[in-house]
């Protein structure tokens, strides 16, 4: 019976560490994307090619782009990225441990007692919020790129 559980464990903690390393993948590109619009828009407004409808243009997509990187910033906390690859790493290391009590021959009481309560911890713990896109991503990553061994499916 606990190895059924640890099965479930085990996919639990294989996507939540993957959905938050795709979270701040994700953001990071997404941040970066924002600075370079903002940047090449800031720029060619500037130069005023003598398009003054065009260098409106780029300057409002200039001044949106920066909405939208303040606006993204302002949604979370500043650490994100960071957060969501610690919180990541923990995932991991739980799926990891999980991994190796699952190929035991036997699993001492003692040891499923301590992986259950880092499991109850990892569950009340406050996480970053996960992208839905990201979702999708570190699904199709476990599944169909097997970024991951899927030993809970055996």
């Amino acid at each position: 019976m606990n190895k059924e559980l640890i099965k479930q464990w085990g996919e639990n903690t294989a996507y939540g560490a993957k959905c938050h390393f795709k979270s701040a993948d994700l953001k990071r590109i997404w941040i970066k994307i924002f600075v370079i619009v903002n940047i090449l828009f800031a720029i060619f407004s500037i130069m005023d090619l003598g398009f003054s409808d065009i260098t409106k243009a780029f300057g409002i997509i200039s001044l949106i782009a920066s909405i939208l990187i303040l606006v993204n910033e302002s949604k979370e906390d500043k650490n994100t990225i960071k957060r969501h690859m610690l919180t990541g790493d923990e995932y991991l290391n739980l799926h990891y441990e999980l991994q190796e009590l699952f190929y035991k021959d036997s699993v001492e009481e003692s040891e499923f007692n301590s992986v259950s309560k880092k499991v109850k911890k990892m569950n009340k713990k406050e996480k970053p919020i996960i992208n839905q896109y990201a979702k999708r991503k570190a699904k199709k990553a476990i599944e169909k790129k097997g970024e991951m061994k899927t030993w809970w499916k055996e």
